[in-house]
């Protein structure tokens, strides 16, 4: 019993499932590809200009867009 109110202590739910794990990969050669495109098109565009442009052209969706920190590291 100890170990059903550990996991609803820690994860709200008596479920069973993984706590933590990793994040889908967003890095996938088109995004980056874009990120690249954009970047010798404007040198100076900032990180989060790029993220709206990979929505704006539908490079990404909300649920797989980069975060900005993940853009400054490509860049």
């Amino acid at each position: 019993m100890e170990e059903r109110s550990t996991r609803y202590y820690e994860t709200g739910s008596f479920k069973a499932g993984v706590i933590g794990g990793s994040k889908p990969k967003v890095a996938t050669p088109p995004v980056v590809d874009a990120i690249a495109n954009y970047k010798r098109e404007n040198p100076t565009m900032f990180a989060w200009e790029i993220r709206d442009r990979l929505l704006a052209e539908g490079i990404c969706s909300q649920d797989n867009v980069p975060s900005v920190s993940s853009i400054n590291r490509w860049k």
